[in-house]
């Protein structure tokens, strides 16, 4: 069964909230990648209390993050029939997330 884009993108959360503890006001998780040359550029930062840090993001979770993107993509090229190149999800201290999708130029 494929996944719906709504839960690739809970899972993601749930990764990103794991890799970077659940002690922050607002998380951001900004994704690029490239499925024809197999790659992915991960951009994590936390802001608590008005600072910012950028937790590192461990090679296991960039495996699965990898993968979960390919699946967004082709889940999002399903729904929407658009070519995704990149996206950004910022979760709040609640746990509740937004996400931005960016698109390649048709």
């Amino acid at each position: 069964m494929k996944l719906r884009w709504i839960d690739i993108i809970k899972e993601i959360t749930d990764i990103a909230i794991f890799e970077s503890g659940d002690d922050f006001d607002e998380l951001t998780l900004t994704i690029k990648f490239s499925m024809e040359d197999d790659w992915i550029e991960s951009l994590c930062e936390i802001v608590k209390d008005g600072k910012s840090d950028t937790p590192i993001i461990w090679d296991d979770a960039l495996d699965e993050l990898k993968e979960l993107t390919f699946a967004l993509h082709q889940a999002v090229k399903d729904h929407t029939g658009g070519d995704l190149k990149g996206y950004t999800i910022r979760i709040d201290e609640t746990g509740k997330a937004k996400s931005n999708f960016q698109y390649h130029d048709p």
